[in-house]
């Protein structure tokens, strides 16, 4: 069955039903059928090969020590049912989802099994690694991706447009603070930093990248407008002029809380 980005977390969350048994935290391999059993997070030397226990387990060793990430959010998750989907449908080789139920305590991944080294798997462990978050979906795409390319070398980089302005921002606000904000789902972190006037021209920023977000799903899924390259063009040009307003009020001491 071909899903849609939009149907694919309704038809997971659906079907699956998970029992923890005698482990609080369990892998579910999804296809046809779903196969539990634990993951042991008390392993050492964990080196990267092409499975998806691995490659979470990588992911959870590399930020144990990284003063730059909040890990409250990812340990409060491990506390749910986490189901990671394997298919073998070509349709999304290239394509990861994150899915949430709360009402199901249910966190999902759900990807081709070919993606752990193309770095797709990653770019959803950071989601997980993330959530709740109250950063808007335009940053958070694309700075999630952003990150995958930075601690895990995903070459094949989706919301192109998104992961380039993220960056900009980061280079305005700083490394530390975007990553703890991030991690932590707390944007007031970056609002704290750069005062509220600022956070207003932030806030502009945000509601771009949102319209950027659209725009690619559009483009993409080819139901683009027939006004998507000028809806493009004018959000850019728009995110060219409020980062630069935002780089000179920081950069000459204009913060005001």
């Amino acid at each position: 069955m071909n899903y849609s980005y939009e149907s694919l977390e309704k038809e997971i969350a659906k079907k699956v039903e998970i029992n923890k048994s005698t482990s609080q935290f369990l892998i579910a391999l999804y296809d046809q059928d779903v196969n539990l059993y634990p993951l042991n997070f008390n392993q050492k030397n964990i080196k990267l090969v092409d499975d998806i226990e691995n490659a979470f387990l990588l992911f959870f060793s590399n930020f144990t020590e990284n003063e730059n990430f909040d890990l409250n959010n990812f340990r409060n998750n491990l506390s749910k049912n986490l189901i990671i989907g394997v298919t073998s449908n070509d349709s999304r080789k290239d394509a990861g989802t994150t899915v949430y139920n709360d009402s199901k305590n249910l966190f999902g991944i759900y990807a081709s099994d070919s993606l752990v080294d193309r770095g797709v798997i990653f770019h959803e462990l950071f989601h997980f690694a993330s959530h709740p978050t109250n950063f808007k979906r335009g940053l958070n795409e694309g700075y999630t991706e952003a990150l995958a390319h930075r601690y895990f070398n995903k070459v094949k980089l989706a919301y192109e447009d998104n992961v380039y302005y993220s960056l900009e921002l980061e280079k305005i606000i700083g490394r530390d603070i975007m990553e703890k904000a991030y991690s932590s789902g707390n944007i007031n972190l970056i609002k704290n930093f750069i005062g509220k006037d600022n956070f207003d021209i932030f806030d502009k920023i945000n509601t771009r990248l949102d319209l950027l977000l659209g725009s690619y799903y559009r483009i993409n899924n080819n139901k683009a407008l027939k006004d998507e390259k000028t809806r493009v063009l004018k959000a850019k040009e728009e995110l060219d002029q409020y980062l630069d307003i935002l780089q000179k009020n920081l950069s000459n001491g204009k913060i005001k809380s």
